[in-house]
């Protein structure tokens, strides 16, 4: 099985886990009004849906806690104090604010000067809760708050990761560090942009480790939620919502302008008794699919705006092959949102993958055969412009699906407003 992300990053792929639509339909840092997300569904359905979330991008903020009984920001602080002070909620959101508007400039160099002062003056603070902390958390909600009669949809967003990486001293020993403090700094030693040889190297394995530290971490606390026997009867899910580039395109990261496979290409962990009977090793699969197959798996029937497909029907239909979108577009940095007439789309459709951008408002197309150059290394467009056109075409039709759905959110949330006016005056 081969599974992509419909985004470079967590604001572009999000929409399409949670609301089984593509980035473009929402166009922001939110999900529009009138398209339903997997927690409301599954609420529909008598679960308890409880989120833990440690990243700016993800918060009630920006209305990511929607369908949710229980949605915990966590950032630096315990959920489960008896009572917090309102000064410290308000301090929460100002830093996920923050948090959110440095992460969007485009000045790198500023945001890791700062993040390296904060080191030096404060020790080591991560822009997140890490992974085993965050388990204690997760642990702690089910020692208070945990009850066998009622069923439970649990989320759990970790962070480890993301730059910078910077995982515990056990996974460090064997990858030349001394410290934690040597790993952080190593992050820091030169420009992102320019940093090369070994030190990309070096910093290819402080991620290596990461990965390694949040499959620990993950594989601990399944230990743990089985001893107890939270799991019994459970359908496991595990995803990640993007890759991370190290310069094979000369590009770090997992910024906006990155549509290469390197962050598309994604794990995709499933595990039920229901889901070994898939057949899938054949299937192309996509994040928009998760939501589709979770609400299916637990019996339930997916809203028509479910744009994915349940990877039990996809098992079972003879032909799998069908394109795979991704999305992305310009960042408005000052509001927080971007600008949806500067798009990058790519395409993979069989052993074909085509990006369209029109970031820089100008049409560029890049064509690459993946059965041949699967490290997309060699734009063939010139060669094969039949199939580009051909491609650029699923393009065009994708997008006009994408805006047609838009219209309609647009439509429901003007119904709202006047159904609100009328309420007020009466």
């Amino acid at each position: 099985m081969c599974a992509y992300s419909n985004g470079p990053g967590t604001t572009q792929s999000f929409p399409s886990i949670m609301s089984s639509t593509s980035f473009l339909v929402h166009g922001g840092l939110r999900l529009r009004y009138g398209i339903p997300c997997l927690s409301e569904v599954l609420g529909r359905y008598g679960y308890h849906t409880v989120g833990f979330n440690t990243n700016p991008f993800l918060s009630k903020l920006f209305g990511w806690n929607r369908g949710f009984k229980e949605y915990y920001d966590l950032f630096y602080y315990s959920p489960f104090k008896e009572k917090v002070e309102e000064r410290e909620k308000e301090s929460s959101v100002r830093r996920a604010v923050g948090f959110a508007k440095n992460i969007l400039k485009r000045n790198r160099w500023l945001r890791d000067l700062a993040w390296s002062l904060k080191f030096r003056l404060k020790g080591l603070q991560l822009p997140y809760v890490e992974a085993r902390k965050l388990n204690s958390y997760v642990l702690k909600w089910i020692e208070e708050k945990y009850s066998s009669d009622r069923k439970v949809f649990l989320w759990i967003h970790y962070m480890d990761t993301h730059f910078p990486y910077v995982p515990p001293e056990e996974y460090l020993s064997d990858i030349g560090f001394s410290s934690r403090e040597e790993a952080y700094f190593a992050n820091y030693a030169e420009k992102l942009e320019k940093v090369s040889g070994e030190k990309l190297r070096r910093l290819m394995k402080l991620y290596s480790a990461c990965v390694r530290y949040v499959t620990d971490s993950i594989i601990e606390l399944l230990e743990k939620l089985e001893d107890i026997g939270f799991l019994e009867n459970s359908l496991i899910v595990i995803a990640s919502d993007h890759g991370e580039a190290f310069k094979e395109h000369g590009k770090y990261g997992h910024e906006y302008y990155i549509l290469y496979n390197e962050v598309l290409r994604v794990p995709l962990v499933l595990s039920r008794s229901s889901v070994e009977d898939m057949s899938l090793e054949s299937c192309v699969v996509q994040l928009v699919d998760l939501a589709p197959t979770i609400v299916d798996l637990v019996g339930g029937s997916s809203p028509p705006t479910f744009k994915g497909k349940s990877l039990r029907n996809l098992a079972n239909e003879q032909n799998a092959f069908r394109p795979v979108f991704a999305e992305s577009a310009f960042p408005d940095l000052e509001n927080l949102r971007y600008d949806i007439s500067r798009y990058a789309v790519s395409v993979i459709y069989g052993s074909w993958k085509l990006i369209c951008s029109r970031l820089c408002r100008v049409e560029r197309l890049e064509l690459y055969n993946l059965d041949k150059d699967p490290l997309e290394k060699r734009n063939v467009v010139e060669e094969h412009r039949d199939v580009a056109e051909e491609l650029l075409e699923l393009i065009h039709r994708h997008l006009k699906e994408v805006y047609s759905l838009r219209k309609f959110s647009e439509r429901l949330a003007t119904v709202k407003r006047t159904f609100r006016k009328l309420s007020e005056k009466s």
